[in-house]
């Protein structure tokens, strides 16, 4: 029987590093087979339609960069395991502001 272990709702940049440090630890010793990040991984604040204040539309990248690190250690933590990215409603908000913005961005589309 594989092992699985299925996490949700990190919002990483509103995480609580205290419980991210546990998951991390308890991960290390379990070596699930598949990781299943179950969405809601990022927040994405600088996207969202809400309030939001200057500082936090600016904190985009900011936000990516965690999230990289998160994964990366994620990966160094469960090497072997299969790890599956399901996309929740805060993911979506950077489709959905490219599909608003569209001809705003393609000055971004590659050669």
């Amino acid at each position: 029987m594989d092992k699985l272990v299925v996490m949700s709702d990190l919002q990483i940049n509103y995480q609580d590093d205290k419980t991210l440090g546990s998951v991390f630890k308890f991960l290390g010793e379990f070596q699930p087979q598949t990781l299943v990040l179950n969405g809601d991984v990022i927040d994405m604040t600088a996207l969202s339609h809400f309030g939001m204040t200057l500082e936090q539309r600016a904190s985009l990248d900011v936000q990516q960069q965690q999230l990289g690190a998160v994964l990366e250690k994620l990966r160094r933590t469960v090497p072997e395991a299969r790890i599956v990215y399901v996309m929740g409603n805060h993911e979506q908000r950077l489709h959905d502001y490219i599909d608003e913005f569209e001809a705003e961005l393609v000055f971004l589309k590659g050669d």
